[in-house]
């Protein structure tokens, strides 16, 4: 009996030990077991939509702004929000005190009026490009003031974008932007029976405030000329896109493109 009970101990104790050498080996060929956390997901910033709004018997009030949300650089999500927030807030404490300041407007039935909206034409975590459109009109005015602002913002280095940012440093840019323009609007006023070269030549002048008024995505750079600049007020707006592949000579070596374009 006491030489059975012998036998099962060591049949046991060979039983576990050809376990251990067996699930080892199983170790071995999985490999180690990874212990270090999962990355975070990517977040996406989002746009949350604020309005001023406003009603009295001398004007309207209705502003539309964009605030950003989920930004990976949150300093530079409260920048852009703050420069936002204040150039509407400004513009509507402007207007509010010239519809209230012109005591003759009184006599007349008429209100005066402020309307703003936006497109939002880029958004990530790396920059944003925003058209934003505005329609003011003076009771007792011909007809409304309508046009076309933007703003372009760079998240990762915290800062506007201006023209000369898409460029390489001290490269001579404008002429080009200017005659490429200047072709465009050709054919497109000429369609629309609205083309003066005198007109054009002044407005499209190779100087960079004919050219601040822009909208970047990842393909393409559009500059928008708003009413009188470059026709008459009757044919609107109008708006030329340029791929930068057409600039390529001159903007290969801008940092904000590439971040513009990654």
């Amino acid at each position: 009996m006491k030489k059975n009970h012998i036998l099962i101990f060591l049949a046991v104790i060979i039983f576990a030990g050809l376990f251990w050498v067996l699930f080892g080996n199983l170790r071995k060929q999985e490999g180690p077991i990874n212990t270090s956390p999962s990355p975070t997901a990517q977040t996406f910033p989002s746009v949350k939509q604020v309005e001023i709004k406003e009603v009295t018997e001398k004007y309207e009030v209705s502003v539309k702004y964009p605030q950003f949300q989920g930004l990976s650089n949150p300093q530079a999500e409260n920048n852009a929000n703050d420069f936002l927030e204040k150039d509407a807030k400004d513009y509507v404490a402007s207007f509010i005190q010239i519809s209230t300041s012109q005591d003759f407007l009184s006599e007349l039935d008429l209100k005066s009026f402020l309307s703003v909206g936006y497109e939002v034409v880029s958004l990530n975590n790396s920059f944003t490009s925003i058209k934003l459109d505005n329609s003011e009109y003076a009771a007792g005015a011909a007809h409304p003031n309508s046009f076309y602002t933007t703003f372009n913002y760079n998240f990762k280095d915290n800062k506007q974008i201006v023209l000369e940012d898409l460029f390489n440093p001290r490269s001579d840019f404008l002429p080009t932007i200017s005659a490429l323009c200047k072709q465009g609007l050709k054919n497109q006023l000429e369609s629309q029976g609205a083309y003066s070269e005198d007109w054009v030549n002044s407005g499209l002048e190779a100087k960079q405030s004919n050219f601040s008024n822009f909208t970047l995505d990842k393909e393409k750079i559009t500059f928008i000329f708003n009413s009188y600049q470059v026709a008459p007020y009757a044919a609107g707006p109008q708006s030329i896109s340029i791929p930068y592949g057409k600039l390529k000579d001159l903007n290969d070596k801008s940092a904000s493109l590439k971040i513009i374009t990654e």
